[in-house]
Formats: structure tokens, C-alpha cells, sequence
């Protein structure tokens, strides 16, 4: 999510700007906290959960674009039918569930996942691929580190042995210009006693 501070959408219908402090996921509202003790004492909303707006802003989009409409009526999703792996809304119910006896409504389902054997499975698969995660990333970062001194290594090494083989080209080729100087000096003289 964005880490802007999000605006009350309740004043913001009223157009009047202020920051919400939670989120409401029933109601798929930013709320400030005047709106928020309202929010709390009305009939309507007073049963519904909120976050503060800072823990909904850290929450994955994969979790926050869920769609708590039903896509055919447009409605709240309400009840969720076990015999179908569907959650839906009361149209659906009367529509195309009328027969399912295995309807809860979702708040129920909702809660009994949070303490359910699968969810806390799932938890710790979790944290244990993250941990996983964790060290492929170090890894990848060792091995990178090793990369560059390695690199360094290599270069210092090439760097050594041209001098050396530098060195040892320059002795070569002093001795032969020596060899040469002596060599050509020697058959010059030599020359020059048989001419004279």
C-alpha cells in the first residue's frame, strides 16, 4: 500500500478533509476517529472490526484487493457454503444455495480459520520458506562478495606475472643487445685484421 495518510472516506462524502486513523474492512472505509466513535455506537456498524490504518497500509495487496462483493449481485459477501468452496452473498443463498446445508456465515468461517490446524500449518510453512528466503538472499550476497574478491585476486595476480614476464623480457632482451654489441664488435675486429 501506499505510505501516504489516507483521508476519511465518511468525511470525505461530507467534503471535508481529514486523516484516518483505521480501517474498517466491512464497511471497506478509512475512518478518521471522530467517525470511528460513531462507527463504534451505531446499530449498523458497532459489531464490525477495525485495524489501525498503519497495519492496513503494510498489508500485501494480494490481501487488501480481495473483493468482499459477491460478482454476480453486487452485495456483501455474507455466508460461505462449504459444499461449494464459495463464499456469498444472500441473493446467492436463496438463488443458487437453497438446497446447501453446509451455509455459515463468513464471520464464523473467518474466525475458526485464524485458530485452525491448517492455518497455523500454513504459518509455519510460511516462516519457514521465509527463512529459507532469507538465507538463499544471504547466500546471494556472500557469493557476491566472493565474486568481487575473487575478481580483485585475479587481477592483482595478472597484473603480477606480466610484470614479472616483463622483467624477465627486458633481462632477455638486455642480454641480447649485450650478446649482439659484443658479438658484432668481436666480427668487426675480426673483419678489419683481414682486410689489413
Amino acid at each position: 500500500m501506499a505510505t501516504a495518510e489516507p483521508s476519511c472516506d465518511i468525511c470525505m462524502n461530507l467534503h471535508v478533509t481529514k486523516f484516518a486513523s483505521v480501517w474498517c474492512s466491512e464497511c471497506e472505509e478509512a475512518i478518521c476517529e471522530d467517525c470511528e466513535k460513531r462507527h463504534r455506537i451505531q446499530k449498523a456498524t458497532k459489531n464490525h472490526k477495525t485495524i489501525p490504518i498503519e497495519d492496513y497500509q503494510e498489508l500485501p495487496l494480494c490481501i487488501t484487493n480481495i473483493n468482499l462483493e459477491c460478482e454476480d449481485h453486487n452485495q456483501k459477501l455474507d455466508f460461505y457454503c462449504s459444499i461449494h468452496n464459495e463464499p456469498c452473498c444472500t441473493r446467492c443463498v436463496s438463488e443458487k444455495h437453497k438446497d446447501c446445508r453446509e451455509l455459515k456465515p463468513l464471520s464464523e468461517v473467518a474466525d475458526g480459520v485464524k485458530s485452525s490446524a491448517a492455518f497455523s500449518d500454513l504459518q509455519d510453512r510460511v516462516s519457514d520458506m521465509s527463512q529459507v528466503i532469507g538465507q538463499l538472499i544471504q547466500e546471494k550476497l556472500n557469493n557476491k562478495s566472493n565474486l568481487q574478491i575473487q575478481g580483485t585476486t585475479i587481477i592483482d595476480e595478472v597484473e603480477r606475472v606480466r610484470k614479472a614476464v616483463n622483467k624477465h623480457l627486458d633481462t632477455i632482451q638486455d642480454e641480447l643487445l649485450t650478446n649482439h654489441g659484443d658479438n658484432d664488435r668481436q666480427q668487426r675486429d675480426n673483419i678489419d685484421c683481414l682486410v689489413d
